[in-house]
């Protein structure tokens, strides 16, 4: 029987490529693959499982030593999984780094869920469970470490002894298997920023403005304008930036630093405005227990001498704000009330800078 190692991290030592420079001419002759990685490029791995899947010819898939993550993914495209005692596979939902805004992150979680949706979906054709139930094995990170746990949860069909003890796979403690999936991590994540990087320096490339051409153009007549008349042929030339044209022109200088500055004026009046709103807001979900006064002067964007005015104004006794013409039971006020409605207009003084 034809073998193939696969011994690395998927998308880098583990691709498709390789596996497909490695397969016989007779493309009918059996094959092992005998595989130990902890995993990488989920996309790499979806490309090595259909290569599996459209070969012709019988595949047996043998764990030699742990099938992680994308790994446990194109395991199950072979005919027969075969596992020592000490093998393990583990199966989790798919990561991913992203940067961005929030439409971007959703997006991106979006390509999370389906790439999920199609590894839960093929766990679970493969152990006869439901779909739900190896989303729900994915979510914990489900390890299965021994032919015990992985017999159990159907990811093999049949346990393999060397025929010498020793010749035997050692097996890896779980931190061992841990760091080899960091590094497999590491990479992706480099690769990811390295993509990232170059995205933003093609997005800028393609805002910049195209450069002017460097070839000296064809000799043809000239026209332009000095003081208003016509010189044909004028070596001179009459264009300039708009810094230059700014500088010679005093008052539309002038008019553009005015536009500039009302429309960071306006930017900013704006976001003070949304951030007060988004404040309320989360004032008012969180169930905090503030005055009418003050949950408006904070969505309207008031300052706290306004605010305070305002409260006070609301806190005065009850009769100052009785409507005009409606009778009180005690239309004679006491000495204590005639006090406590001169404090009041005091202080209405007071945030009002001296005046009622």
């Amino acid at each position: 029987m034809n073998q193939i190692i696969l011994d690395g991290i998927v998308g880098y030592e583990v691709t498709a490529q390789a596996i497909r420079e490695q397969l016989p001419a007779d493309n009918t002759e059996p094959i092992e693959l005998v595989v130990s990685s902890p995993g990488g490029s989920v996309f790499e791995g979806f490309d090595i499982f259909n290569l599996i899947k459209s070969y012709p010819g019988e595949v047996t898939a043998t764990i030699s030593g742990i099938a992680a993550s994308a790994a446990s993914y194109f395991i199950a495209a072979a005919d027969k999984r075969k596992i020592y005692e000490n093998s393990t596979i583990m199966i989790h939902r798919a990561w991913n780094l992203a940067i961005g805004n929030a439409v971007d992150m959703k997006k991106t979680a979006d390509i999370l869920d389906g790439i999920d949706g199609i590894l839960a979906k093929e766990y679970a054709k493969l152990t006869g469970k439901t779909k739900r139930q190896m989303l729900n094995a994915m979510t914990e990170e489900l390890w299965m470490i021994g032919s015990d746990a992985i017999m159990d949860n159907g990811f093999a069909d049949e346990l393999v002894y060397p025929e010498n003890p020793d010749d035997e796979p050692e097996a890896l403690s779980k931190g061992e298997v841990m760091a080899q999936m960091e590094q497999a991590k590491e990479k992706l994540r480099s690769d990811a920023a390295e993509e990232q990087r170059a995205a933003a320096m093609i997005k800028a490339w393609a805002q910049e403005p195209a450069a002017e051409p460097t070839a000296e153009p064809e000799p043809k007549d000239e026209i332009t304008v000095s003081n208003g008349v016509e010189n044909k042929n004028e070596k001179e030339d009459s264009t300039m930036t708009l810094n230059e044209f700014l500088e010679k022109n005093p008052d539309a200088k002038a008019e553009v630093e005015a536009s500039k500055a009302e429309a960071v004026k306006t930017a900013f009046e704006k976001g003070y405005s949304d951030a007060c709103a988004q404040a309320a807001e989360i004032l008012e979900v969180s169930g905090a227990k503030l005055s009418e006064t003050a949950m408006n002067s904070i969505k309207e964007g008031k300052d706290f001498s306004a605010y305070a005015e305002a409260e006070v104004r609301n806190r005065k006794p009850a009769q100052d704000n009785a409507p005009t013409g409606s009778v009180q039971s005690n239309p004679a006020p006491d000495a204590e009330a005639v006090d406590e409605q001169a404090a009041w207009e005091e202080k209405i003084k007071a945030l009002n800078g001296g005046k009622k």
